[in-house]
């Protein structure tokens, strides 16, 4: 249910500092990244990508070539709440749409 509501995989990743801005439309820019990155909070962002399991690894080295200090990251799993309002949302847009 949540690939479905977000399209993929979410990752979380978290900063020591604050997230620089500069770098969010490189990170959107990575094929493996499938929608605009969210900002979580002024030190994380998370990203929706193909699947986790392959993408972190690829992050961690992206990070590391931008020399971009990474706290933590790893997949996030949106309450279920929050995935029913999702897929509410897109399903009343489908049918307004149609």
């Amino acid at each position: 249910m949540r690939r479905r509501a977000y399209g993929g995989d979410v990752v979380n990743m978290r900063t020591p500092g604050q997230f620089p801005n500069n770098v969010r439309s490189e990170l959107e820019a990575l094929p493996f990244v499938l929608q605009p990155v969210m900002q979580a909070s002024s030190r994380e962002v998370r990203l929706v990508v193909d699947e986790a399991n392959t993408s972190i690894p690829r992050l961690i080295d992206w990070a590391r070539s931008q020399n971009l200090d990474i706290e933590s990251i790893g997949e996030y799993l949106p309450p279920f709440d929050d995935v029913f309002v999702k897929l509410v949302k897109q399903e009343e847009g489908q049918t307004y749409d149609s």
